[in-house]
């Protein structure tokens, strides 16, 4: 198997082809914006805030693939934002849609590159695009995690 079809593989698995673990749109799928904006505890993160943290970095790799190298200087933290309002199905449903757009925006990028383009640095780090997008796809899968576990949390809430 390729760089290129390896890679594209492992994005398309965590965002949405099942393939032995949850992908991101069904880990997402039948999510309200209150269920969204639940937080399991004060100091937890949201659904809607590790959808925001996940926009927010995709969406600065796909600026990579598109040849802004310009480096983030941002802390980590403010990456998810605040928790979401629970009764704003709108703006909830937007996020979803601003995650499957660039998710499809990073695949549709990457189709287009040649084998080698993955073996070029990434940015000014040593590390490769290849690598990169390897650690995207860990990145997601681990906050896809949980969501999953924030839904049973809150099914579980609801249920007593």
């Amino acid at each position: 198997m390729s760089t290129k079809s390896l890679v594209l593989s492992l994005l398309d698995f965590r965002f949405d082809n099942k393939a032995g673990f949850v992908p991101l749109v069904s880990a997402l799928e039948g999510v309200r914006a209150d269920e969204a904006a639940w937080q399991p505890h004060a100091n937890s993160h949201s659904i809607w805030q590790i959808v925001n943290h996940i926009v927010f970095w995709n969406e600065n790799i796909l600026k990579n693939l598109q040849g802004n190298t310009t480096p983030v200087n941002i802390d980590n933290s403010a990456t998810f934002g605040d928790p979401g309002d629970p009764t704003d199905e709108t703006a909830w449903q937007a996020t979803v849609e601003r995650m499957k757009e660039v998710c499809t925006n990073i695949q549709l990028t990457l189709s287009d590159w040649d084998e080698n383009r993955f073996d070029t640095p990434y940015d000014n780090s040593a590390s490769s695009h290849k690598l990169v997008l390897a650690e995207l796809a860990m990145h997601d899968a681990y906050h896809i995690g949980q969501i999953l576990y924030i839904r049973k949390l809150y099914a579980a809430r609801a249920n007593h």
